[in-house]
């Protein structure tokens, strides 16, 4: 099994943490989730896993969900409050999707 915790640390590292001096000075902890979440997406497209934001607006309310493709499932979760909320809740399902692949 993978450990999201641990690979996503040294993907971050790895990826970006030589070429953003900005992102380098500070530890993962330390950068906003907003920004974390570009990494969260970049990481799990490499993995295999595709995180879709299929949020919209009818011209009177804003609708916030997303889904998560594999070569094997589809999920997805609809009508959430805000778009922070609906990033956290696609991000636990893809960390549990990706904690069960095997190495």
């Amino acid at each position: 099994m993978k450990n999201f915790e641990n690979d996503i640390r040294d993907y971050y590292e790895k990826e970006y943490g030589e070429d953003y001096h900005i992102f380098y000075a500070c530890s993962w902890e330390e950068i906003p989730f907003s920004f974390q979440w570009g990494v969260y997406v970049d990481f799990f497209d490499a993995n295999g896993i595709l995180i879709e934001d299929l949020s919209n607006w009818d011209g009177e309310e804003k609708y916030f969900d997303w889904c998560i493709r594999t070569d094997k499932l589809y999920e997805s979760e609809m009508d959430w409050y805000n778009r922070q909320e609906a990033r956290k809740a696609a991000l636990e399902k893809a960390i549990e999707i990706y904690n069960s692949l095997d190495q």
